[in-house]
């Protein structure tokens, strides 16, 4: 007997659980009153369900409810029957919290209001009185921000702003942005402008997922329009519940050459701007959920000619450190690193260049970023000045000597050790040969990686990780990503590019290209007879072998059936249920020949199968639709595209589905789509 009030997914994986000959006691009323569907092939072990309303139970049959009701007494009396467990306690002024849990559907146990002996006020409207920091919602987009609030962005035409816009509305579901900039918005669609791209892509975001994106010409140093800004927003339906101070202005000087209106001028955006959003916020009692402030890892580096700019950051992670410490406020600095494609680093490429060369860092792709950043504002009590430090360790390791600050040099000499590697060994190459004597077997890496790849996916069971399937296609994010790329390099020593673990590589792709390096390092090792230390190898992604001995190209469901020697030809993807000998006879010759028969142009048209698998469950079709994109890209990287399907089958979902995707996240509308008939 199975009795349930679940809903939705998990009211039919709980069908599942019945036994044959079961009962399915069903006291829910969210899928009864929204009609769900259940699929007949669940019952097919002769089970029976009971759907049981109390409420119209006890209007209709009064005397078996008091009957179960007095039997109900004498059991708890009899100490039978227990309270239901867990019990979440709730203080008043969380009852929405608490409504929003039990309307959720997959609540477990009891939500209870704490209505007396508590010191907490009861809130019953959406606009709470103080603009306390709230220790028991530690999530960064509860509804509050999403539905009903504005994100206000400083600086919101930067390449950052304009891109943690766009995450926010597609990612998080942020209904409301409003972008500040001294700047118009006639500036900011001028084709010329470098950020022109990104708030195309923005605009796009915002109006296939229904969003507002606002942009006011205000300045962030002038302390009265900022407040007119934050108390007009605070008089609509949606006022201001986040804030992200992203205003810079960089420009380095050596100390000798630091004037009065240097400083002024670089430290007015960052410092001024952020002291004004603190007054402002306290002025108009605004009810802010997070205060994110952009510092930048320059200021730990002691650089000298970034003097001012680090002043700035210094005041960021001061004024972060006070309002959460000393005001119990929502505030967080956090000191960026060099970011792929967006914020300083990207528009001074010397200065990056010169710290990647000097100081070894490492470029940290966007998403990254932002999902550490939700992170961080969970914990912001404990850390308000998080760091987000990316280097690569054997670089900054080679010059501990040169570093600016002891700190920092123990930092990398910490790291170095827990990585295992040494510059002293004259028979590995800075690996410990241990770790490598281990690794000499492909099957052990495989083995090794798809633990760690279960424990940081949270898998309850080692198999369910599957080791030739990507793993971005089995839950791997960005931050796994992250952890799994150090975890690599401290127990192998080499450094797969992030960007190859989140687009495709599998666990068996991953150990044949640890295990291809190791090999190349013991046999340099033996060459040299430990002459010179080697350097951590970096992956290059023209290198990689795959276990198979052909070439890998991150393309294996893709197989060329026609070729053109003409260059630029167009190419066509034929979407197809996989061959079991990777060949396709006679049936496709037709269905080629079918298809140039009916353009109208004679070009040379290059075809491309793309195999899927005969049983995709629904549920993962979107999954499985993103990483087709993915190789299809790869050997067409850019549009137009032409996909073709059979009518009513399989394939014509998939193709469906990587158009909607084509169109929604990558802004791909120039899509040709053919169906043909069986």
């Amino acid at each position: 007997v199975v009795i349930n009030s679940l809903s939705g997914p998990l009211l039919k994986q709980s069908i599942k659980l019945l036994a044959y000959h079961g009962h399915f006691v069903e006291w829910g009323k969210r899928d009864v009153f929204d009609r769900t569907a259940l699929s007949m092939f669940d019952l097919r072990s002769d089970c029976s369900i009971h759907v049981i309303d109390l409420i119209s139970l006890s209007d209709k049959q009064q005397d078996i409810c008091t009957d179960m009701l007095e039997e109900m007494v004498q059991l708890f009396i009899q100490k039978k029957l227990k309270p239901i467990e867990p019990t979440v306690i709730y203080e008043p002024s969380q009852v929405k919290e608490a409504f929003l849990r039990c309307n959720s559907g997959q609540a477990m146990g009891k939500s209870v209001v704490r209505l007396t002996n508590s010191s907490e006020p009861l809130y019953v409207n959406s606009k709470p009185s103080t603009g306390h920091l709230s220790t028991d919602n530690h999530a960064m987009f509860p509804l509050e921000v999403c539905q009903q609030g504005t994100v206000l962005i400083s600086g919101g035409f930067g390449g950052l702003g304009l891109t943690m816009s766009r995450w926010m509305i597609e990612k998080r579901g942020v209904k409301h942005v409003t972008l500040m900039s001294r700047r118009t918005l006639i500036e900011l669609e001028q084709a010329s402008n470098p950020q022109y791209d990104d708030w195309l892509k923005l605009k796009q975001i915002s109006k296939t997922y229904d969003a507002h994106v606002d942009v006011v010409q205000v300045d962030v140093t002038n302390f009265d329009q900022v407040h007119d800004l934050i108390e007009r927003l605070s008089q609509t339906s949606h006022p201001v519940r986040g804030i992200i101070h992203s205003a810079v202005v960089a420009e380095d000087r050596s100390l000798g050459n630091l004037t009065q209106e240097h400083l002024a001028r670089v430290l007015a955006a960052k410092v001024h701007g952020a002291w004004i959003f603190h007054q402002v916020i306290q002025l108009t009692h605004a009810s802010i959920h997070f205060f994110i402030m952009f510092s930048s890892i320059r200021n730990h580096l002691l650089e000298l000619a970034a003097a001012s700019y680090n002043a700035g950051n210094q005041f960021l992670d001061a004024l972060a450190h006070y309002r959460m410490t000393e005001l119990n406020l929502p505030a967080l600095s956090v000191s960026l690193p060099a970011v792929s494609g967006a914020g300083m680093f990207h528009r001074h490429r010397d200065v990056l260049t010169s710290l990647q060369l000097t100081q070894g860092f490492e470029l940290v792709p966007t998403v990254a970023v932002f999902e550490l950043i939700e992170h961080f504002q969970a914990n912001q009590t404990m850390c308000p000045c998080p760091v987000i430090f990316a280097v690569s360790w054997q670089t900054l390791y080679q010059r501990r000597h040169k570093l600016p600050t002891f700190h920092l040099s123990k930092i990398v000499e910490e790291r170095h050790a827990a990585m295992n590697l040494s510059n002293t060994s004259s028979t590995s190459s800075g690996i410990n040969s241990t770790i490598d004597s281990n690794l000499n077997q492909k099957e052990v890496i495989i083995e090794r990686t798809q633990t760690a790849v279960s424990r940081l996916l949270g898998a309850t069971n080692v198999d369910r990780i599957l080791v030739d399937r990507p793993l971005v296609s089995q839950g791997m994010d960005s931050l796994a990503a992250l952890s799994l790329y150090n975890w690599l390099g401290q127990e192998t020593g080499i450094f797969i590019p992030l960007a190859d673990l989140l687009q495709g590589f599998s666990i068996e792709t991953i150990a044949t290209v640890v295990h291809k390096k190791l090999n190349e390092r013991h046999e340099t090792v033996s060459i040299t007879n430990g002459g010179q230390d080697m350097r951590t190898d970096v992956v290059d992604e023209n290198e990689i072998i795959p276990s198979n001995t052909s070439t890998y190209t991150g393309t294996e469901n893709i197989i060329c059936l026609q070729r053109t020697h003409v260059s630029g030809s167009p190419i066509r993807f034929c979407i197809a249920e996989k061959s079991t000998n990777n060949t396709y006879g006679p049936s496709f010759a037709l269905f080629i020949s079918n298809i140039d028969g009916q353009q109208t142009e004679e070009i040379p048209v290059a075809t491309y199968v793309i195999q899927i698998s005969s049983m995709i469950p629904l549920a993962t079709i979107s999954t499985y639709a993103q990483d087709m994109i993915t190789q299809m890209r790869r050997v067409q990287p850019r549009g137009p595209y032409q996909l073709v399907a059979m009518r009513n089958k399989q394939e014509e979902v998939i193709a469906r589905e990587m158009i909607r995707q084509l169109k929604d996240h990558l802004v791909i509308n120039d899509v040709q789509f053919l169906l043909l008939d069986d």
